[in-house]
């Protein structure tokens, strides 16, 4: 029998963000159920930006930037064109700026739609209007919505009238690739860990906030921060650090391409943004056995942590429990070592097989 043929687009699966990595880990799962295309509709680079199999058909509609987006026709007639061409059974859209185009693209094809939002309905930074006509948009055309969290299908089902059909939550998998390197928790380490980018969504004011109280406090520790930004961002907040009397102890260490290998190396992890969708950080870290300090941002983190079990959930911009907690955490080695031995408690829910078949099922309801 033929294997139906799925196409998973983003806008740009070719630049490094936590949502393509779900994207192309997605490809890699399922190619051996399925012929599997992977559309990033531009990009400044013609591969994608993570490993890919070599049966994954990868291709880049359009070299360069965000500027196609002012050719939005020429776009949908490129992706209705490649539904076509390639007999597209069903087609995933990551992200709500994609999936106007796709949901267009896709009429007068064979092609059915789901939509996946990578971030949460109700997050309040999103005050792009067109962010909301997408959600909107795939509630009316979409075959399928498919979250990250049960709590943001929930808040889909409220404020669309859905029902349980039209909209589900399917977790991200923690990477096997994790549990390769067998590494003993570094209960002894005194260094903490955030990874993401460096910018206000991520809370870095209230992480330069935070570190002031607790490495002033304990000055045999240090704290880094991995991830990207832009340049002017990356000075203020260098600046910022400096002008606290942070530098050295609180560190910029950029993009780090080998960051599985790096989790070792810590024995506390912490993220302070202000809104996410399912953040794979955590569970990176979370599969690293590290105690985890977090604000609890409308979706995600409560749905990883086991709040005084394996880590702190923190309510939103609440830098002084931040601070207190993360303290507690660095002042007794015991009970760093009794929140990692429990990093993995709730872990099943994330593994890769489960997740896997929960997609094939949704594939099958859709195509069979």
């Amino acid at each position: 029998m033929q294997k139906k043929k799925i196409c998973i687009i983003e806008m740009d699966a070719t630049n490094v963000s936590g949502a393509t990595h779900v994207l192309i880990n997605l490809a890699n799962g399922l190619i051996d159920y399925y012929d599997i295309h992977v559309v990033s509709v531009f990009g400044n680079q013609a591969t994608a930006s993570f490993p890919i199999k070599d049966q994954v058909h990868f291709v880049r509609l359009f070299e360069g930037n965000g500027r196609i987006r002012k050719h939005p026709l020429r776009t949908i007639r490129s992706i209705r064109n490649y539904f076509i061409e390639h007999e597209i059974d069903l087609v995933m859209a990551l992200g709500m700026t994609v999936t106007p185009l796709v949901l267009m693209g896709a009429k007068r094809t064979k092609a059915k739609v789901v939509v996946c939002e990578h971030q949460n309905l109700l997050n309040p930074y999103a005050s792009d209007i067109t962010q909301r006509i997408s959600q909107k948009m795939a509630t009316i055309m979409a075959n399928k919505v498919v979250t990250l969290t049960e709590k943001d299908a929930e808040n889909y089902r409220k404020m669309f009238k859905l029902s349980p059909q039209k909209v589900t939550s399917i977790y991200n998998w923690m990477d096997p690739k994790l549990f390769e390197n067998k590494y003993l928790y570094a209960k002894d380490s005194r260094r903490i860990m955030t990874v993401g980018r460096v910018e206000e969504l991520k809370g870095i004011p209230y992480i330069i906030e935070i570190a002031e109280k607790v490495l002033k406090k304990h000055p045999e520790w240090k704290w880094d921060i991995y991830g990207g930004g832009k340049a002017d961002y990356l000075h203020w907040t260098n600046e910022t650090i400096e002008k606290k009397g942070l530098k050295g102890k609180l560190v910029l260490r950029g993009i780090e391409k080998n960051i599985y290998q790096k989790y070792a190396e810590y024995s506390l992890f912490a993220m302070a943004s202000l809104t996410e969708g399912l953040p794979m950080v955590l569970l990176e870290a979370k599969a690293n056995h590290l105690p985890i300090v977090s604000f609890d941002c409308e979706t995600g983190p409560s749905e990883i942590i086991q709040d005084g079990i394996n880590g702190y959930l923190i309510p939103l911009k609440d830098s002084e429990q931040f601070a207190d907690k993360l303290d507690k955490l660095m002042s007794s080695p015991d009970l760093r070592q009794d929140f990692s031995n429990h990093a993995m408690d709730n872990g099943g829910r994330f593994q890769k097989e489960k997740i896997l078949s929960q997609w094939i099922s949704l594939i099958k309801e859709l195509t069979d």
